[in-house]
């Protein structure tokens, strides 16, 4: 289970960004050794095991193999991603909606805009 409330300090952030290298790219990704982290971070093998042992007690990062280690989740980009639902304005939307529909008599305009407040309310 990832820890989302774990900060990473700035060498954790470093080594990261090792593990996230190329996966925007369509590059394969995700996985560094510890002299590979050491050797595009300039951070001391001795160190990068240190701050490696943050990442996995947070779950960030897991070890699959003998000095094989596997990027497994920032949460901080899954906040960042999650679509924030703005009720208000879609209760105005559907407000708007209802008042047009009224106008025409549009029952099955009108049935929809009150599931769209059930599921609405259900929130």
């Amino acid at each position: 289970m990832v820890n989302e409330n774990f900060a990473p300090n700035d060498e954790q952030e470093q080594l990261l960004d090792v593990l996230k290298k190329g996966r925007d790219g369509g590059d394969p990704w995700g996985y560094a050794t510890v002299s590979r982290f050491s050797e595009e971070t300039g951070i001391r093998k001795q160190y990068v095991n240190r701050h490696l042992d943050g990442l996995l007690g947070a779950g960030w990062v897991t070890k699959d193999y003998h000095g094989l280690y596997r990027f497994v989740d920032d949460p901080r980009e899954d906040a960042a991603e999650s679509p924030t639902l703005a009720v208000d304005e879609l209760r105005d939307a559907v407000t708007d909606a209802r008042d047009a529909c009224e106008d025409v008599n549009g029952d099955g305009v009108e049935d929809a805009l009150d599931r769209m407040e059930d599921l609405l309310d259900a929130e």
